[in-house]
């Protein structure tokens, strides 16, 4: 049996506020894109 290796990243309850959200598009996302 193989072990699995994750390849991404969850963040249980963050981000709370709108604020938040926009600072982590921000560092997630340093082009200005915007995500989902």
């Amino acid at each position: 049996m193989r072990t699995a290796i994750p390849k991404g990243f969850i963040f249980d309850g963050f981000p709370r506020t709108k604020a938040q959200a926009e600072a982590l598009d921000a560092l997630l996302n340093p082009s200005g894109n915007r995500s989902l």
